[in-house]
């Protein structure tokens, strides 16, 4: 009977370790793709402020000429 015991307690544990495994993996998942939404986010930022200073750049080009 103990041996059953320690059987099913090993099962048990195989799985739980298993599942952790599963959850470590989804988790490496969703933290690669948060690091891409990371570097898009910041090539439109920087695009949008470079295209802010082109257009302060014109406006500032207007005033100038009478």
């Amino acid at each position: 009977e103990a041996s059953l015991i320690v059987a099913e307690a090993r099962a048990k544990a195989l799985g739980e370790v298993e599942n952790i495994k599963q959850q470590a993996e989804a988790l490496r998942k969703e933290i690669e793709e948060l690091k891409k939404l990371r570097t898009n986010y910041l090539i439109r930022c920087r695009a949008l402020v470079r295209s802010q200073e082109e257009l302060l750049q014109a406006m500032e080009k207007d005033f100038e000429t009478p």
